[in-house]
This record gives C-alpha cells, sequence and structure tokens, in this order.
C-alpha cells in the first residue's frame, strides 16, 4: 500500500465484506422481521468484533467508493422490501437511518463503556448524587442507566418498530388516496 489511508481504504472494504456475510437476508421476511433481524444482527455481529466495528462504525465518512457502493447495495435490499411494503421511499430511508443511527450510537456507547472498564459495573456508583430526585433515585434502582444491555435495545427497537407501523399506515393511506 502506498500510504496509511490506502491501507485502511483496504482493511474497510474488507470488513464491510465480512460483516455484510454474516448478515441474515432480507427477502421473504415481513418488513417488521427483516428490520428487527437486521439490527439485531448488525448490533449482534460489530460488538463481538472490536477491529469490524472500528472500521465499519468508527470511521464513518471515510468509505472509498467501492465501500459505499457495496453498503448502499445492503441498504437498497432493505429499503426495497420497506417500500415493498407500503412505505413511501422517502419512510423507508428515514426507518432504516433511523435504525441504523440507534444501532451505531448503542455500539459506540458500549464501546466507550467497555474503554472505560464500566461496561460490568453493576448499578450506579454514584447513586447517592440522585438525593432529592424520587424518579431518578428510584430508577437508578431498577436500571444500570448504562441502556446498552440486550433489554435495553430490544426495548428501544421494538419501539422504533411500533412507531413505523403508524407511519406505513399513514404512507399506505396516502398511496391509496392520490390513485
Amino acid at each position: 500500500f502506498k500510504s496509511k489511508d490506502d491501507l485502511l481504504e483496504a482493511l474497510t472494504e474488507e470488513a464491510f465484506r465480512r460483516f455484510y456475510a454474516q448478515m441474515p437476508p432480507v427477502r421473504g421476511r415481513h418488513w417488521d422481521d427483516t428490520l428487527r433481524a437486521f439490527f439485531t444482527n448488525f448490533r449482534s455481529i460489530l460488538r463481538n468484533d472490536d477491529a469490524l466495528c472500528d472500521l465499519t462504525v468508527m470511521r464513518f465518512g471515510h468509505y472509498s467508493d467501492a465501500t459505499l457502493v457495496l453498503t448502499w447495495t445492503r441498504i437498497e435490499e432493505v429499503l426495497q422490501s420497506l417500500v415493498q411494503s407500503g412505505f413511501s421511499s422517502d419512510s423507508a430511508t428515514y426507518a432504516y437511518f433511523t435504525l441504523s443511527v440507534y444501532t451505531r450510537g448503542s455500539l459506540a456507547i458500549e464501546r466507550g463503556l467497555r474503554s472505560a472498564g464500566l461496561a460490568n459495573v453493576i448499578g450506579n456508583p454514584r447513586a447517592e448524587l440522585a438525593a432529592g430526585m424520587p424518579i431518578i433515585s428510584s430508577e437508578l434502582k431498577k436500571h444500570s442507566w448504562k441502556m446498552v444491555s440486550d433489554d435495553d435495545f430490544e426495548f428501544g427497537l421494538e419501539n422504533n418498530i411500533r412507531g413505523l407501523r403508524t407511519l406505513l399506515a399513514a404512507d399506505r393511506k396516502a398511496s391509496r388516496s392520490s390513485r
């Protein structure tokens, strides 16, 4: 390689190839199952491989043309599935990227906690700071407040999907009325 940037480009493209090779097919599923499987697997694959996560998530904005084509091809498959289910292309795009940002944010926070040595800390060591705050004091006893556990991720994913059902109904209604 002629430069460090050329090496990183090649590594990033290979990381995306490996990442997408592990992703489930999107065809043949109901739209919500497509999104659920895609983003659950997205998170699982990248949270278990720091190098892959660094090259695909943390290098965002530094992708080569070949890497963008590879990525956009997979995104297009998801978007087509959503549009075929009745989402407008605009809504499908917002749906995909909302869940993508949610998933990548969850990964970035979890990586930050691990690097700070806080990933396995149980409870909140500074809970006393919430004295006089009844809601936070109560909730600190029930939640980690890291919000990156599997349950936390699934809660957010399901609530996003629930909201998308409303959007889909509106898109279908708009499509019927424009005919």
